[in-house]
């Protein structure tokens, strides 16, 4: 999976930076109407048991020039290791809205507050998640995003995102995406096609 994404990299960067007609037209602002369709390699950090690869829907729609709504889900079967030791689950799924301040055009520090759920062992479970980061256009064609968020799902935990974003013109972006979770002990690594509506 590592060397697909670096590969994905080496694609997306030459894509943003080449003279093509795809990468003539970019963004210079940050967008929140958008899906993403990506595919995720979950890794338990206890080395025994396999990842888990599926693919991951993220969605998010402007509610007012302050809120927005935001929703992902993700299907990858995996053991999960740290204290939910050895309980199978297949899914999680995110339901939320964040609101956002521009410190300035390209910088905007975001916060939310989420539903969260998941199956562990064909049981559903859920709880919620608070959210806090920035969403930052770092250059004309590069968006770096990096929030931490508190979970109190099934356990208490503390998950962090880190995404670079590839403008590939106004509509579309190739995104790569970790995810990591402490005390449920796993990372999910993403890669995704983004289209801004």
């Amino acid at each position: 999976m590592l060397k697909l994404i670096f590969f994905s990299l080496f694609i997306a960067v030459s894509l943003c930076f080449s003279g093509s007609s795809l990468a003539s037209d970019k963004k210079t602002t940050l967008g929140y109407d958008y899906i993403e369709i990506a595919v995720a390699d979950v890794n338990p950090d206890y080395s025994p048991f396999e990842d888990g690869i599926g693919p991951s829907f993220l969605f998010s729609k402007t509610l007012s020039e302050a809120l927005y709504l935001n929703a992902s889900y993700t299907y990858a079967s995996l053991k999960v290791g740290g204290a939910i030791r050895s309980k199978e689950m297949t899914d999680w799924t995110s339901l939320g809205i964040g609101a956002r301040y521009p410190i300035a055009e390209r910088f905007h520090v975001i916060a939310g507050v989420d539903w969260q759920g998941t199956t562990l062992d064909d049981r559903c479970e859920s709880g919620f998640g608070i959210k806090l980061g920035f969403r930052s256009l770092i250059f004309e064609h590069l968006e770096f995003n990096l929030s931490v968020s508190y979970l109190d799902l099934v356990i208490e935990d503390i998950q962090i995102i880190g995404e670079l974003l590839f403008q590939l013109s106004d509509s579309f972006a190739f995104g790569l995406r970790i995810r990591d979770y402490g005390k449920w002990d796993y990372s999910s690594y993403e890669a995704g096609l983004r289209y801004y509506f």
